[in-house]
């Protein structure tokens, strides 16, 4: 998420942590300027945020993280991580929910 609130997905990455015990996973790198975030989240929130429960990059994940931005992180990951947990009620595959966040200030 920039300084201005826009938000967007890192679309890098590979197999979930976890999934396999041999997996072997890609490393990258990024750069925080001061003011941006990174939410780093569990599979169950994208599912939680999707239309279908299959969305990988859902729209309205983006909606939620853009209006809680000018909120501290700690409210902003109380909002975006609320709203998972209540959508997350009526997803047939529920799983575990986690959520980090990382704020350069």
């Amino acid at each position: 998420v920039d300084t201005d609130g826009k938000a967007e997905f890192v679309k890098k990455g590979g197999l979930p942590i976890g999934l396999l015990p041999d997996a072997k996973h890609q490393t990258f790198e990024m750069t925080l300027k001061y003011g941006e975030r990174l939410y780093i989240y569990s599979d169950s929130v994208t599912r939680a945020y999707s239309e279908d429960s299959a969305t990988i990059y859902p729209t309205k994940l983006l909606e939620c993280v853009e209006k809680a931005h000018h909120n501290s992180m700690e409210d902003a990951l109380e909002v975006i991580f609320g709203n998972a947990e209540q959508n997350a009620q009526t997803v047939v595959n529920r799983d575990d929910l986690s959520m980090v966040g990382v704020e350069l200030n």
